[in-house]
């Protein structure tokens, strides 16, 4: 008996098909998952070059069933038919017998039985006969076959195969099926009749479908998925994808020849979401080896192409410092992959040339990327040619209108064909306001399914339209979908006036707003009020499995914000009601702090959140700057932009924040607020520390240090002293940083600081190490060392790990030192921690072998971490490690 059976699963769902069948792989999944036989079923695209490749790499796999699911087609003139594939374009390729039987032979290919879900497959049975297959399930050549039908079929078929019956019992099993599976029962016996004489079991001469079996261990179904985008923005998948096909495939011809293109048209056309179905495509046909290779950098609030090649870097995981110029960018960009850029017309109209050049760099990146852009505008590169996005068909409309209004086939034939064709045309056919009108609609409809009646739906998109239309402040390109939005929000307002005025207010929130902190900036009745402003399909909600206050960021869409903003009237004034709370919400739920905490875990999970709604702080902490009112001294703007410094490490370039600090410093002056003056200044005195201006950063330390002591906070005395301390280790002078260091500690103690203590032990360690103090140096690391373990500090153990290797290399036992910095390089690997801190710890290993004198050893690790660096596209410090490797063997 065979411990596992394993079963090709094959899917065909090219772009010119008449219908998608990714509503019957899905179906067809959740019955097989919940299978109860130890069998597995290897989910792979029918593509014919690729389906051929795998099965002939020999591996000790092999396949006992083959199971394809797509279409078939059969000429009527013609005995034999064809098994549809797919193109790398997403078209469909037609396999005859010979390609066919080409297609799926190989040294994997241990078919005996094939399970063909596809309309007229039976007319492809010679052709599977012809390699070697024994067996063939199949659909009868001139019929096709319900969904429901072959779903309630196949599961019960697998069942009783995988559990010891032969396959002619097991046929016969899945045929049963039919007549007591619900839906087949509500359509009657003459129609489940007809159903059922449409399977067929054909075999091959000479062989017993009576005497074949495919007994299997015990065990669960295992049913491989498809490679999936789920991480942010690509968790919200929309049930079904319509009318785009023909959109995807020039899309994807493009990238094909270019690797790059731009989507191009009016706001609420659907060019994010056919960037995104792309992108999901090019992930299940592993056209990228992995969904994490999938970046998406949204352009939305770019105001230049500076701050486009940030976000750019950002997306690909790349640290902004290093990414200075658009050649950085270019030859960081790590190999196989897709990148998104959303709604570019922005920077497109205000840096359109220096944006250009930035699009062309990537583009032209050694590695390759396949680049997307989203925009209402070209930005006019050869480099990526334009994919224009128009409105739907009124085929497409209409069945879009029908998905988000749950009509079904005899409700459409109800309606009034005049009047729903009026309210799509009104809405300019545009998919992102016919789902917002026809969600709306569906809520006035209420539980009443007898009511179609479209007549006060037009006449109110009519007289809309009338407004919009004349509106001049209005651009054209958002005229039709804020259209819907209108209606939308008159509904709302008509039903909730409250519910209306805050989402209004949401503008206010260009980064989004979690929604467990509404009540305290608006109000109790908030979370009541966002729940009706869901209902109503206003805003979209992200991040949702995520804990309060992180989850359920609710943001408002660009032409929705844009209309919102037009409703708030004067945007100063709105800002001025609310930013007291708004303030007082991010400094009492402790946001930042967490976020901190979270960091310093290395969940770069939290971090992706928090860029998220990085825009929404950022606005309120300008607003804040010279708005905030005196609270006791205390200056929360000045407080919450020091607290932000660990975040800015992974979400932004550090180079771009002194403006913003220098603005916190003087809101602090005015605030009287002492704390948050000292917090700003080692934060400023870090941020010169990076430019290397080591005088700059020394006089900020020191210039917060006696303001800490007078207000008796022992908490930033110790942090001004650790900074000092880092200082004198940037410059060499070990036995000063000691000092430094010695004083924090005493500091730290006194505030119970765990984490403080832990980097305070370990600058001691490494300052010792530096005075050729090893043993000195080992006891304070090993005091480090459990410190960050209790706290989960990936990032700390890990240098920690690294120290302790360097003096096991100094005293000589050059394997531990290795296995020791290999098990610090794991840990930040397996908390994902960013790539460049791997860097950074390779070649701080290198620095301290050199500093004790083991230059000839140091020289491999500044060459390992030149490699790291140039993955990452820090070209500048990658050159300098391998100049020091450079003098190091010569020396």
């Amino acid at each position: 008996m065979n411990e596992t059976a394993n079963v090709l699963f094959l899917v065909s769902d090219p772009l010119d098909a008449s219908i998608s069948i990714q509503r019957d792989l899905l179906a067809l999944q959740d019955a097989l998952r919940q299978l109860e036989a130890a069998a597995t079923f290897h989910v792979r695209a029918a593509e014919a070059d690729k389906v051929h490749e795998h099965l002939s790499l020999g591996s000790s796999l092999r396949y006992d069933v083959l199971h394809y699911l797509g279409h078939g087609y059969k000429a009527p003139d013609e005995a034999d038919g064809v098994l549809i594939f797919e193109k790398d374009d997403g078209t469909a390729d037609a396999l005859d017998q010979i390609r066919l039987g080409i297609a799926l032979k190989g040294a994997a290919a241990g078919f005996k039985l094939a399970v063909i879900s596809a309309c007229h497959s039976a007319s492809v049975a010679n052709a599977l006969f012809a390699i070697g297959i024994e067996h063939v399930i199949a659909i009868d050549g001139d019929k096709t076959v319900y969904e429901v039908a072959a779903v309630a079929f196949c599961r019960r078929f697998y069942q009783s195969l995988l559990t010891g019956r032969n396959l002619l019992e097991s046929f016969a099993s899945g045929k049963e099926a039919l007549f007591t599976d619900k839906t087949m029962r509500r359509l009657g016996n003459a129609a489940t009749s007809a159903e059922v004489e449409k399977f067929k079991l054909l075999s091959r001469s000479g062989f017993n479908p009576a005497e074949f079996f495919l007994s299997v261990g015990s065990g669960q179904t295992h049913l491989e998925e498809w490679p999936a985008l789920t991480h942010s923005p690509f968790d919200q998948q929309p049930g079904e994808f319509i009318g785009r096909n023909a959109d995807m495939r020039e899309l994807i011809a493009a990238l094909n020849q270019k690797r790059a293109a731009v989507i191009v048209g009016v706001s609420g056309v659907g060019k994010t979401e056919l960037a995104k179905q792309t992108a999901r495509r090019f992930v299940s046909r592993l056209r990228v080896d992995n969904p994490e290779d999938v970046a998406f950098a949204s352009l939305v609030n770019a105001k230049s192409a500076d701050e486009a090649r940030i976000q750019i870097a950002l997306a690909l995981g790349l640290p902004p410092d290093g990414i200075t110029d658009n050649g950085a960018l270019q030859r960081g960009i790590p190999r196989h992959r897709l990148l998104i850029l959303d709604e570019a017309e922005n920077v497109i109209a205000r840096d359109g040339f220096q944006f250009r050049q930035l699009l062309d760099a990537v583009i032209a990146a050694p590695a390759k990327p396949y680049v997307i852009v989203t925009s209402q505008t070209d930005p006019n590169t050869a480099k990526a040619p334009p994919v224009k996005l128009n409105r739907l068909s009124e085929v497409a409309a209409w069945r879009l209108f029908m998905t988000n209004t749950g009509l079904d086939g005899e409700d459409f034939r109800r309606i009034n064909r005049e009047h729903l064709l009026e309210v799509l045309t009104q809405v300019d056919r545009l998919p992102r306001a016919i789902e917002l009108v026809a969600r709306v609609w569906q809520q006035e409809r209420g539980g009443d399914s007898r009511n179609l009646d479209l007549t006060s739906l037009v006449a109110k998109l009519r007289a809309d339209r009338d407004l919009m239309m004349a509106d001049p402040d209005y651009p054209d390109e958002v005229k039709s979908v804020s259209i819907g939005v209108k209606y939308a929000y008159d509904r709302l307002r008509e039903r909730n006036p409250a519910a209306a005025a805050l989402w209004t207010q949401l503008a206010l929130f260009p980064g989004g707003v979690s929604k467990a902190g509404l009540p305290q900036i608006f109000g109790a009745e908030a979370a009541a009020l966002a729940n009706e402003i869901e209902k109503q399909s206003l805003v979209e909600s992200a991040f949702a499995h995520f804990p309060a206050p992180f989850g359920n960021l609710l943001e408002l869409p660009t032409p929705f914000r844009f209309f919102a903003l037009r409703q708030l009237g004067d945007e100063t004034a709105a800002r001025q009601t609310i930013g007291d709370a708004v303030l007082q919400y991010y400094w009492d739920s402790r946001w930042v702090d967490r976020l901190d905490e979270e960091l310093c875990l290395g969940s770069t999970g939290i971090a992706s959140r928090f860029k998220a709604e990085l825009p929404s702080i950022e606005a309120w902490l300008d607003w804040a700057y010279d708005n905030e009112p005196t609270h006791s001294d205390l200056s929360r703007a000045s407080r919450l932009t020091a607290l932000l410094r660990n975040i800015y490490e992974l979400t932004t370039a550090l180079r771009g924040l002194n403006a913003r600090c220098e603005r916190a410093f003087a809101c602090a002056l005015r605030c009287q607020d002492k704390k948050g003056e000292a917090d700003i200044l080692v934060m400023l005195g870090e941020l010169k520390l990076r430019a290397d201006d080591l005088e700059g950063a020394h006089n900020d330390y020191e210039r917060a240090l006696p303001i800490y002591r007078k207000i008796v906070d022992c908490q930033g005395e110790a942090q001004a002293l650790k900074a000092l301390g880092d200082l004198g280790m940037r410059l060499g002078d070990f036995p000063k940083a000691q000092v430094f260091y010695e004083q924090a500690l005493l500091t730290y103690q006194k505030s119970k600081s765990n984490l403080g203590k832990a980097n305070v032990f370990q600058g001691l360690g490494y300052a010792k190490l530096g005075q050729g103090n090893c043993n000195e140096a080992r006891a304070n690391f090993d005091q480090a060392l459990p410190l960050y373990r209790m706290l989960r500090n990936h990032m700390g153990e890990a240098t920690v790990l690294s120290g302790l290797g360097q003096i096991a290399q100094l005293e000589g036992d050059e394997t531990f030192g290795n296995c020791l910095l290999e098990q610090a390089i794991d840990i930040l690997h397996e908390s994902d921690i960013h790539s460049y801190n791997i860097a950074v710890q390779i070649e701080n290993y290198g620095r301290g072998l050199r500093m004790n004198g083991q230059g000839k050893k140091a020289a491999p690790y500044f060459l390992r971490a030149a490699e790291w660096y140039d993955k990452i596209g820090w070209a500048d410090l990658a050159e300098k490690c391998r100049q020091a490797a450079s003098r190091e063997e010569n020396n």
